[in-house]
C-alpha cells in the first residue's frame, strides 16, 4: 500500500500544508507492531489482525479500530515471455506445493520452475498462502525476498520465475512481467486482477485497511477522512486499485 499513501498524502497536504503526513515503508507486520507501540498515529494493512497482535494490543491497552480504505487484488505474476495465461486455482496450489515443477506440466515452455514468495510478515503473502495453500505447505525451493521491489525485479529477470503482488505493483516492471488469469475451477471463466474484478470474480480479491487507535489524533482522523472522501477513492482507482464503493 506504499504508493496508494504516497498519492494520499501527496494530495492530502496540498489540500492541509499545516498537517505533514511522513510515510514509513514496511509490511503489515511492522505497521502494526509500531501502532500498539505508539510509535505510529495509523498502519495500512493488507490482512485483518492476527491472534497474536490481538493479544499483544490488549497487553498494552491499545483499543484499535479497522477501517476499509480501498479493495485489492492479489496477482498472480510471470515473467514476460511466459506463455502461460491463466491457470486453474488448484494448479497455482500445486506449484506453490512443490507439486507442479516444471512449465511443461502446464502448457508452457521445459523450464523447473523457481517460486519467489514475500518474507512472513507480509500481509499480502499471509493472505495468498492461506488462500492458495491452505493446508498445504510451502514447497522447500521456494526463495524468499525482502519487498515488493526486489519481488518484480527477480521475475523480470527470470523466465521460469512466478510469485505474487498486490495489482497495483504491475506497474513497476512493465513489459517484463505479466499477470495470469485465474480459474476458479477448471473449465471456469479465466479472470484477471483488475480493480473492476476486485470487488467480485477474481479469486484472490481482498478489502485494504487502515488501522488506528480507537480515540484517534484529530489530525490522523483527518487523514483517513480525507482516503474514504470522493476525492481520496478517486485517486484509489488512479493508484490502480478499485474503491470501496465501487459498483
Amino acid at each position: 500500500m506504499g504508493d496508494l499513501l504516497k498519492v494520499w498524502a501527496d494530495e492530502f497536504m496540498k489540500r492541509n500544508p499545516d498537517v505533514p503526513v511522513s510515510i514509513n515503508k514496511g509490511d503489515t507486520s511492522q505497521g502494526i507492531a509500531a501502532l500498539i507501540s505508539r510509535t505510529t498515529d495509523l498502519a495500512s494493512a493488507s490482512r485483518d489482525l492476527s491472534d497474536e497482535e490481538v493479544v499483544l494490543a490488549h497487553k498494552h491497552k491499545v483499543r484499535l479500530k479497522k477501517i476499509p480504505v480501498a479493495r485489492d487484488s492479489v496477482a498472480v505474476i510471470v515473467n514476460a515471455e511466459n506463455p502461460v495465461n491463466d491457470m486453474t486455482m488448484e494448479e497455482l496450489k500445486s506449484v506453490f506445493a512443490g507439486e507442479t515443477t516444471n512449465w511443461s506440466k502446464l502448457g508452457g515452455s521445459d523450464g523447473e520452475i523457481d517460486i519467489i514468495i514475500r518474507e512472513e510478515g507480509s500481509g499480502t503473502s499471509k493472505f495468498f498462502l492461506s488462500h492458495v495453500l491452505k493446508r498445504s505447505k510451502m514447497s522447500k525451493t521456494a526463495t524468499t525476498v525482502p519487498s515488493i521491489e526486489t519481488m518484480m525485479d527477480s521475475i523480470a529477470n527470470n523466465k521460469n520465475a512466478i510469485g505474487y503482488a498486490g495489482m497495483g505493483a504491475l506497474s513497476e516492471a512493465p513489459g517484463k512481467v505479466k499477470s495470469l488469469k485465474l480459474q476458479l475451477i477448471n473449465g471456469g471463466t479465466a479472470v484477471g486482477a483488475t480493480a473492476a474484478t476486485a470487488i467480485g470474480g477474481y479469486p484472490l480479491s481482498r478489502p485494504l485497511f487502515m488501522f488506528m487507535d480507537q480515540d484517534p489524533k484529530p489530525s490522523a482522523q483527518k487523514f483517513v477522512d480525507f482516503c474514504l472522501s470522493d476525492e481520496g477513492q478517486k485517486l484509489v482507482e488512479t493508484a490502480g486499485f478499485s474503491s470501496i464503493d465501487r459498483k
